[in-house]
């Protein structure tokens, strides 16, 4: 928990030196990274002790080179990280070993289309537009005077599986309904 509250205390500290869009995707980067560490996630999640852990970008890449350079030679939960992007709902519905999806602002328009594709898998779902976690989303990261807020709709990640630690829970606005954003 420590290691969270100081990097998102450090928010600002992070982006200095950084173009505006990159020290946003960095930051972002990272804390789709630590997310990880605060999700629990169901017995038989990983096919075997060797399986990576998946974090994945659906349709417009924010990234770039950023979040294979944050999760180069890191490990969540013993195992090494693949970064894994999907053009299309097509290659997402593919997929079965995703653990953690970043969907940017850009695919509102297919927000349904991706939480269909997703259902009923333990997938923890991060998006960064200010009605994701309402639209179905489980987290919605933004970065606002170079802090990071968090929106969290607990309910939608325990129905499929997912345990969002208390820490995590305690940093965050809670979500308990699907009632559109104000």
């Amino acid at each position: 928990m420590a290691t969270l509250i100081r990097l998102l205390a450090l928010g600002p500290a992070l982006l200095l030196g950084f173009a505006p869009q990159a020290g946003e995707y960095q930051l972002k980067g990272e804390l789709l990274v630590r997310f990880a560490d605060f999700v629990v996630y169901p017995e038989g999640t990983f096919a075997d002790e060797d399986s990576p852990f998946v974090i994945g970008v659906f349709g417009d890449d924010p990234f770039g080179a950023l979040l294979e350079q944050t999760t180069e030679a890191r490990r969540v939960k013993g195992r090494r990280i693949e970064v894994r992007r999907f053009a299309s709902l097509a290659d997402l519905a593919a997929f079965d070993a995703l653990h953690v999806l970043f969907v940017p602002q850009s695919e509102r328009p297919n927000y349904r289309e991706v939480f269909d594709a997703l259902e009923g898998q333990p997938v923890l779902t991060v998006g960064e537009e200010a009605t994701f976690a309402r639209d179905r989303g489980m987290i919605n990261l933004t970065i606002t005077e170079a802090r990071p807020h968090l929106e969290i709709a607990n309910h939608r990640a325990e129905a499929v599986g997912l345990r969002i630690s208390p820490q995590l829970l305690s940093i965050s606005e809670i979500l308990h309904t699907d009632a559109p954003a104000p």
